[in-house]
């Protein structure tokens, strides 16, 4: 596999450094109070887009040299910080017309399917972050794929998804997340302030969307589209309050009718949803003024079309029996609620894909969920479906769930030491060829030798429970991309094993044993694997040339155990030639006084200096500045090294450096570095 050359968000000390140094020139002052205080507001609104900290930054720069021109007067911090706020009030929208211009060439050169699928995102409010799973699966119920409900809809829409992260339409809600190594993708997501704003304007010309604001437009001449009748828009999207007559509006209108998704969130007057009876989605997120009659009405309003139905994060504190009258349900998520029983009369909606129930009181699911057989996503809790509650009969039956994706489940130690539910497991494993995620949460020490996950799988994750040795089963599991074992041995045999995944991308390897002697990382194996995770109470880890080629994440757990020899520590980590992060975790206080953990550290801090990239070290989850002396002769050769093969006649210098203009939804860019620390940057 070739991986792309990609360019993500700039972090948020190259995002300052970029900012400063376009409003100020070169500078090697800190920041006063009131600098800081525009910059992060700045940096809040441009979120790592390189593009849109030029565009604040020039625009600020502008205004502060006329000011100065026409009143001859020195602006200092207090005035810069007046300026900030005079073009945030008065500036933006011209900012904004001024960006909008540069996104619209790119958004008109994106294929059709992702104009379409980007301006859906317009029924989002401004600073609302969700989860990739509800979006595809919202996409995917009001038919905007190829496929629709068919099979493989799922995995085209995903792919879809892929190409808007690639082309930094959607990026990650948390700007540090490529820190963590506890999830395999941001849990969460958000679209851009000023991509959003085009969006929604893109969106209200076509009436792909119609928002609040846009109510009382209907009151008057009904909405034209060229070329067509009048056309009334499909999808209404309600986040903030508005002087508007809703009622009033369904009566004198047939907006209730034409409308199949309704999205209402905040702080909204009174909506009655149950009056949009041909609806296809209905998300409720976040809207405070739901309640257990609105969402009994919902179910008794013979919704008939309904499949998609999210009252997450609300305060519902019942699901009434009446769900069963929403008979195409196909995904319902009551997450983040006071709801504290399932009712039985859910397990009658045969067409359910996907049933959210985490962070609410629900404990125990009905026994009959079995008969859900299009079931693919059961997510219960924050570690899975609790099967300690359960006898071995129904762990036996779980197998009828065949069209399962994903899965996580506890797993208690006396169900490990019995053989009767390790077989009923098993049994359910054979059955679940469609899945493809599976994690296991176990008590403390269980051992986990029974298992053979199905073949299928590509994410595998035991927590706390261990197996002596790496299993053998692992090599028939081809399409693997994400492991978790903890293994009481590393044998040679068993690092063959793990290498020897064509498809690992994120491997977490927890080893319960203080190493002899040192385990040795060659260059044969391992050849996809970008992030690399090691829990050991002493990490005698060595990397040869050209180990792990394309890993640029490592991590390092450690522990006070007495190393074996002096030199019982990491080492090679500059023949990690794709290596930018490396982060080191352990017990500050029962541990920072260890001679293992000082040494431990000392030889990383050692290896990440000697490195030619620029490393980010995190310890304990706190940067360590200054540990690298930049070296500029070996970062050029190194760079132009890796770029010359890919120059072509058609490169220019407006290429170079950081790019300004159609960055933002680009797919494929030149290689770019940047060592912003420094001040420097090379292409």
């Amino acid at each position: 596999m070739k991986f792309p050359d990609k360019m993500n968000p700039l972090n948020e000390s190259d995002s300052t450094q970029l900012l400063v140094t376009r409003i100020f020139g070169p500078v090697d002052f800190c920041l006063t109070y009131l600098q800081h205080l525009v910059v992060t507001r700045i940096q809040h609104r441009c979120e790592g887009i390189p593009l849109f900290i030029i565009g604040y930054a020039d625009k600020l720069k502008q205004q502060k040299i006329q000011l100065q021109e026409s009143s001859a007067k020195y602006y200092g911090d207090r005035e810069l910080a007046k300026l900030y706020v005079d073009l945030e009030l008065e500036h933006e929208s011209k900012l904004r017309e001024q960006l909008e211009c540069t996104l619209s060439r790119d958004y008109n050169d994106l294929p059709v399917e992702l104009m379409l699928l980007s301006q859906y995102m317009s029924m989002f409010s401004e600073g609302y972050t969700f989860v990739k799973d509800c979006l595809v699966m919202k996409w995917i119920s009001e038919g905007l794929t190829h496929k629709g409900l068919q099979d493989g809809s799922e995995e085209e829409a995903s792919t879809y998804f892929t190409e808007l992260v690639d082309r930094n339409i959607i990026i990650p809600a948390a700007s540090n997340w490529e820190h963590s190594f506890e999830e395999v993708e941001p849990c969460r997501w958000k679209v851009n302030h000023f991509i959003l704003q085009l969006f929604s304007c893109i969106s209200s010309r076509t009436c792909f969307v119609l928002t609040g604001v846009m109510l009382n437009f209907l009151l008057g001449p009904p909405i034209e589209k060229p070329g067509s009748e009048f056309f009334t828009p499909r999808r209404l999207a309600l986040h903030s309050p508005e002087q508007t007559d809703i009622q009033g509006l369904l009566k004198a209108t047939d907006l209730a009718e034409k409308t199949r998704s309704l999205a209402v969130s905040g702080v909204v007057d009174f909506v009655p949803p149950e009056g949009f009876i041909y609806l296809v989605v209905l998300d409720l997120e976040g809207w405070e003024n739901l309640n257990d009659e609105h969402l009994l009405k919902i179910c008794n309003s013979k919704m008939y079309l309904l499949r998609y139905l999210s009252v997450k994060n609300t305060c519902v504190s019942k699901l009434p029996p009446q769900i069963k009258e929403l008979c195409y349900l196909r995904m319902l998520d009551i997450s983040h609620t006071q709801i504290s029983e399932l009712p039985s009369e859910v397990c009658v909606l045969e067409f359910f894909i996907k049933l959210n129930l985490r962070s609410t009181n629900i404990r125990k699911i009905p026994e009959l969920i079995v008969r859900l057989r299009q079931l693919q996503y059961l997510l219960l809790g924050d570690e899975g479906l609790d099967l300690c509650e359960y006898p071995a009969s129904f762990i036996s039956d779980l197998g009828d769930l065949g069209s399962l994706r994903a899965m996580a489940i506890k797993w208690s130690p006396s169900q490990c030491n019995d053989i009767t539910y390790q077989n009923a497991l098993q049994s359910s494993f054979q059955k679940w060829v469609r899945l493809k995620s599976l994690t296991i949460h176990c008590g403390l020490g269980c051992s986990m030798e029974f298992l053979n996950p199905p073949k299928k799988v590509e994410k595998f994750k035991v927590t706390t429970g261990r197996f002596v040795i790496v299993p053998r089963w692992i090599e028939g599991l081809e399409g693997l991309t994400f492991l978790q074992i903890t293994v009481c041995k590393l044998e040679p045999d068993g690092l063959k094993i793990l290498g020897d995944l064509l498809k690992l991308r994120w491997l977490v390897l927890g080893l319960e044993f203080i190493p002899k002697e040192e385990i040795v990382i060659g260059s044969e194996g391992f050849c996809e694997l970008t992030k690399f995770s090691v829990d050991c109470p002493v990490p005698w880890i060595t990397f040869k040339e050209g180990a792990m080629q394309h890993l640029g994440n490592l991590q390092l757990k450690i522990c006070s155990g007495r190393a074996s020899q002096q030199s019982a520590a990491p080492s090679g980590l500059h023949n990690l030639r794709s290596l930018t992060v490396v982060a080191l975790h352990y017990n500050q206080k029962w541990c920072g006084s260890s001679s293992n953990i000082k040494m431990t550290v000392e030889a990383v801090k050692r290896n990440v200096a000697e490195h030619c990239n620029p490393i980010d070290l995190v310890i304990n989850g706190t940067n360590v500045e200054d540990v690298q002396k930049f070296d500029e002769m070996a970062w050029e050769m190194k760079t132009w090294s890796e770029c010359e093969p890919k120059t072509t006649s058609s490169t220019t210098e407006n290429q170079k450096g950081i790019m300004v203009s159609s960055g933002a939804f680009q797919l494929s860019k030149e290689k770019e570095f940047t060592y912003l620390g420094q001040g420097k940057t090379g292409t």
